[in-house]
């Protein structure tokens, strides 16, 4: 009995070190691990520090440069607060991570106008103006879906103009008061673009075949300084653009 009792307890004070062990060795070790679990067209170049601390360094499709994410524990009961830093935004929140689900916030983010050419270039589209500034964002996600349970977020762009091709000409159109919204649609994560009046413009879902659904609206038309002649109940075009993912 003795001897039964001393191995299982010889049994725990191995796995209790192992855990240990693991927790707490340097993050750099797990990078080889990692990255072939990643995208492909997304690529980890740093990852340092411990798993309560750390700092790591990523290529994302459609960015130019890389984008740093720093993070740090407190204590094990709150959420773990982290920070992103990129040439064309800014952003920090919390993330808290539980046994059926994720769960993230932002306290606030700052986003370049032009951070989004790399997706609107194909269509002859560029954005330019103040920066949007997202004031709350919160997303939910179950560990065994592949979209959000919960999804909503607001934000601004007070100024800003819109260039886009008309035939062989350029076009140009300046606007104010803008917002984003973001929020659950059938299921699948939409972020919808209103006028300073609550008109909606524009949206974009993000479709299980891990495709953009871009749709602008006739109001969107109007606000770039188009004549809209058909109904104003559906959108105006409708396009699909992959994610890169």
């Amino acid at each position: 009995m003795r001897k039964t009792a001393l191995v299982l307890w010889s049994l725990w004070f191995a796995l209790v070190f192992a855990v240990g062990a693991l927790v707490s060795a340097p993050l750099n070790w797990w990078l080889p691990s990692i990255q072939p679990q990643l995208p492909p067209q997304v690529r980890l170049l740093e990852l340092d520090g411990r798993l309560w601390q750390g700092q790591a360094k990523l290529i994302l499709p459609n960015l130019s440069g890389a984008v740093v994410v720093q993070w740090r524990a407190e204590s094990l009961l709150q959420p773990l607060k982290w920070e992103l830093y990129h040439d064309k935004f800014q952003a920090f929140g919390a993330l808290q991570a539980h046994t059926d689900s994720a769960k993230l916030w932002i306290d606030k983010a700052r986003i370049d106008a032009d951070t989004f050419d790399g997706v609107t270039r194909s269509q002859g589209i560029s954005l330019s103006g103040q920066p949007i500034i997202i004031e709350r964002f919160y997303l939910d996600w179950p560990w065994t879906e592949n979209a959000p349970s919960a999804l909503r977020g607001f934000g601004q762009w007070q100024q800003g103009e819109v260039r886009y091709p008309m035939g062989r000409v350029q076009k140009q159109a300046q606007f104010s008061g803008w917002q984003i919204q973001a929020r659950l649609t059938e299921q699948r994560p939409q972020f919808v673009l209103l006028s300073a009046t609550g008109d909606l413009l524009a949206g974009a879902k993000w479709l299980a075949s891990q495709e953009l659904e871009i749709t602008v609206m006739p109001d969107m038309v109007e606000a770039v300084g188009q004549n809209w002649r058909g109904s104003r109940e559906y959108p105006a075009f409708m396009m699909v653009q992959p994610l890169g993912f």
